[in-house]
C-alpha cells in the first residue's frame, strides 16, 4: 500500500503506518518522518516558540508623537499667522491676497495629512512568520534560543546574501529589498522608517 505520506497529517500518517498488514520497520519509519519534516523542526527549534519580543517603550512613543505634533501644529500656526499678519500690515488686495492666503492654507492643510498618516498610518512593520523567522542562523544565536535563552546583547545582527539581515532583536530576517530598520523606540522592525 503505497500512500503519499508528506500530504497526510501526522496522526493519519500514524493511523495508516499502524493499519497496514505488515508492522512497518522503526528506523525506515524514523527515517522518512525526519526527512519529511522541515530543518526547523528536526533541529529542535520552532519559530512558534521564539521568545517573545521585547514591549515597546511606550513613554517615549507618547512622548516623540506628543512633541512632534507640537512642532508641527506649532510652525503651521506661526506660517499661517504671519502670512495674515502680513496681508493685513500691506494692504494686499485683489489676486496677490488668495494666492499668498490660498498658498499658506494648502501648505497647512498638507502638513495635517503628512501629520496624521504619520500618526496613524503603518509603519510597516514586519511580522513573525516561518517566512522571516527561519531557518535561524547557526552559532550562538541558535545555541542561545535552543536552550530558552533570550540572545545576549553582544550578538550582533546576521547578514547572510540569500535571506539578508537577521535582526537579533526580532529574531526575523529581513531582506535587502525591504530596507527595513529595528526601532529602538518601538521594538520592530519596520520597512517605512
Amino acid at each position: 500500500m503505497e500512500l503519499e505520506m508528506s500530504a497526510m497529517p501526522d496522526i493519519a500518517m500514524t493511523a495508516v503506518l499502524h493499519a497496514s498488514p505488515h508492522p512497518p520497520d522503526p528506523a525506515h519509519t524514523a527515517d522518512r518522518a525526519e526527512q519529511e519534516m522541515p530543518a526547523t523542526q528536526t533541529a529542535g527549534l520552532h519559530w512558534t516558540v521564539l521568545p517573545a519580543l521585547t514591549a515597546p517603550n511606550l513613554n517615549a512613543m507618547r512622548a516623540q508623537a506628543t512633541g512632534g505634533s507640537a512642532l508641527v501644529l506649532g510652525v503651521i500656526a506661526a506660517c499661517v499667522s504671519a502670512t495674515h499678519t502680513a496681508v493685513a500690515l500691506g494692504n494686499v488686495e485683489g489676486p496677490l491676497l488668495f494666492l499668498l492666503l490660498g498658498a499658506v492654507w494648502s501648505a497647512a492643510v498638507v502638513a495635517l495629512v503628512c501629520l496624521a498618516g504619520l500618526m496613524f498610518g503603518d509603519p510597516g512593520v514586519i511580522a513573525r512568520s516561518e517566512e522571516r523567522c527561519m531557518p535561524v542562523p547557526d552559532g550562538p544565536i541558535r545555541e542561545q534560543l535552543l536552550v530558552g535563552q533570550t540572545l545576549s546583547s553582544d550578538i550582533r545582527n546576521y547578514d547572510d546574501p540569500t535571506h539578508g539581515s537577521y535582526c537579533v532583536r526580532c529574531l526575523i530576517w529581513r531582506r535587502a529589498a525591504d530596507k527595513a530598520h529595528h526601532c529602538s523606540i518601538c521594538q520592530r522592525c519596520g520597512m517605512y522608517m
